[in-house]
């Protein structure tokens, strides 16, 4: 994610790396306090300031990151819960006379030329596409596998939405919770790389 950063010079540079403003950040404290200690009080008060800019700055950056990070976990688990729902459709079912609702949706966008008519010929197609193709660890233990990953895909993006709206509302979570959110999301990821390499 490109961010236009106003550093404390006035430049204005376009970053994709909060840290940068992180590292300017820290800089400023350590000088606020060396004036604080000095007893320059002007020149404290004028670093609070860009202090402040800075800090601001990185907030919003760091909300619109997490709310990106957010719509991203959104979009997964939205498409895995439709590959679970046809998994689990191919695992209870395979006597249909034409296409199954969940088919008619996950088949919306194909031409009208190429649109199946029975239940069969859309599994045909729906194997063909990466995402929806029964794994070769056979469906009952892929459903056992995504059902699990799918809560964990929730909680971990109900966590991204929850720190988004706390820094767009002024308050910062503390470095634990942040900290805590990039282990889960990269345990996540890990766990779902695995999964999609497996298959």
């Amino acid at each position: 994610m490109k961010f236009e950063w106003e550093q404390p010079d006035g430049t204005v540079v376009e970053i994709s790396d909060p840290d940068l403003i992180a590292d300017v950040l820290n800089d400023l404290r350590s000088r606020i306090e060396i004036a604080k200690a000095d007893g320059r009080s002007m020149e404290e008060a004028a670093l609070r300031s860009k202090f402040d800019g800075q800090y601001g700055q990185w907030r919003w950056y760091m909300a619109r990151y997490y709310q990106a990070e957010h719509h991203g976990l959104l979009r997964l688990v939205r498409n895995w819960e439709l590959v679970l729902s046809w998994w689990t459709e191919c695992a209870e079912s395979s006597d249909h006379e034409g296409l199954s609702e969940l088919q008619e949706t996950l088949l919306a966008g194909v031409s009208a030329d190429l649109r199946p008519t029975s239940w069969e010929e859309a599994r045909k197609i729906l194997d063909y596409h990466p995402r929806f193709k029964i794994p070769p660890c056979g469906l009952h233990a892929a459903i056992e596998e995504i059902s699990i990953l799918i809560p964990l895909a929730k909680s971990v993006r109900d966590a991204a939405e929850k720190l988004a709206k706390d820094l767009f509302d002024g308050t910062m979570p503390n470095q634990e919770v942040l900290n805590r959110f990039k282990s889960r999301r990269d345990e996540l990821k890990a766990q779902f790389d695995g999964f999609v390499a497996g298959r």
